[in-house]
């Protein structure tokens, strides 16, 4: 391989002009002689040669020692990279929030081990299925609490995940009006357009069912995933025995004629978890609607330089890590169910937010007929 195929590249060339001034440099410090020539003009000629070092060698030194210092300074401005690394630069804006009940008739054992534990596995699928999507989680009892925000850091969600059961609730009940309520807030907070609440529960009252129309007429969608058994199984008691009702012991029932209303009224489609686990897949990934009714979506994908010197600091900003866009593909719009056919390419140049606003402009270019090619990338809404 030839010095001319290396693939190393400067981002920011133009400050390989600043080499430019340093042969001037070198030649006013070397006939300036280490100050001598400023010194013979106060001092006397007898004692000059006291009061200056002489030695050529010692200053040729130091002249070297410039140059060297200012050939490293420009080459690390310049910006050498040599690897390009994959970087979205439209994030996708899909947002789902899991409600997740802990009443007391999670503890039911009419699926095995008992529903909680299922449940947990199901949300756990939800979470695996949502892809780039952010996710967060609110659980509920008497009241509503959100145990993470909006955010695509699943693993996080993970972890609290398993910590949760119904003793931990300050507030006992089974108010999902309450925690569908309490979704519809972290997304708005979020600013996510449209987004989806999947609430995962074994009944609901006539109060989830009016705050799932609410939901849906701020154009969030309200799925619901079943839990537990029509037959149901007795409500066991903390210490032992089981729970008391009106009627003797305290039956927990999936309620499928209450559930599908709350999903009929949130324009979601409800499913029943099965005892093998299966029913949470069926939601599939979660999808950003633009403007709440178009289920248009894009991909975008950009290559940046990766640097060799990635903690210099950019020297247009005080602590922008010196990282550059070096090319962008623009966008697609294809119908969700199709599937993404169509991307615009472009390119652009600039830092990665810079590189942002302009694969959005590309996006729009490409609504009035650019020249298109298939990919492969990743969704991005």
């Amino acid at each position: 391989m030839s010095v001319f195929e290396l693939p190393l590249h400067f981002l920011r060339p133009w400050w390989w002009l600043a080499l430019l001034p340093l042969p001037l440099a070198l030649w006013m410090l070397a006939r300036n002689g280490g100050g001598r020539a400023a010194l013979a003009k106060l001092a006397d000629a007898a004692l000059l040669p006291h009061l200056v070092s002489s030695n050529g060698a010692r200053r040729r030194l130091a002249l070297g020692l410039v140059a060297s210092a200012w050939l490293l300074a420009v080459a690390a401005l310049s910006g050498p990279a040599w690897q390009k690394i994959a970087a979205p630069l439209y994030v996708n804006g899909a947002a789902r929030v899991v409600v997740l009940s802990l009443s007391d008739d999670m503890l039911a054992q009419d699926m095995q081990p008992d529903r909680m534990t299922r449940a947990r596995f199901a949300v756990r699928d939800l979470l695996n299925d949502a892809g780039d999507a952010r996710m967060a989680l609110v659980a509920y009892a008497g009241a509503a609490f959100t145990v993470a925000p909006l955010t695509d850091d699943k693993n996080t969600i993970l972890n609290l995940l398993q910590a949760l059961k119904p003793d931990v609730m300050p507030v006992p009940g089974n108010d999902a009006a309450a925690g569908i309520r309490q979704g519809v807030e972290l997304l708005q907070q979020a600013h996510a357009k449209g987004g989806e609440i999947v609430l995962v529960t074994g009944t609901a009252d006539a109060a989830a069912v009016a705050q799932a129309k609410t939901a849906r007429a701020k154009g969030v969608r309200v799925d619901v995933l079943g839990v537990g058994t029509r037959e149901g199984a007795p409500v066991p008691k903390q210490g032992g025995g089981f729970a008391s009702g009106s009627g003797g012991t305290l039956m927990a029932r999936r309620d499928d004629a209450a559930l599908r209303a709350v999903a009929n009224a949130g324009g979601g489609r409800y499913v029943v978890l099965q005892a093998d686990g299966a029913g949470a897949s069926a939601f599939g990934a979660p999808v950003a609607e633009a403007g709440h009714a178009s289920h248009r979506a894009c991909a975008v994908v950009a290559r940046r330089w990766h640097l060799v010197a990635s903690r210099f600091a950019d020297p247009r900003g005080a602590g922008i890590p010196a990282r550059l866009a070096a090319g962008a593909v623009g966008a697609c719009a294809a119908d969700r169910h199709a599937g993404c056919t169509r991307v615009h390419v472009g390119f652009v140049v600039g830092e990665p937010r810079t590189a942002r606003v302009a694969g959005i402009t590309a996006r729009r270019h490409h609504a009035g007929g650019q020249t298109c090619i298939d990919t492969g990338h990743a969704w991005c809404r």
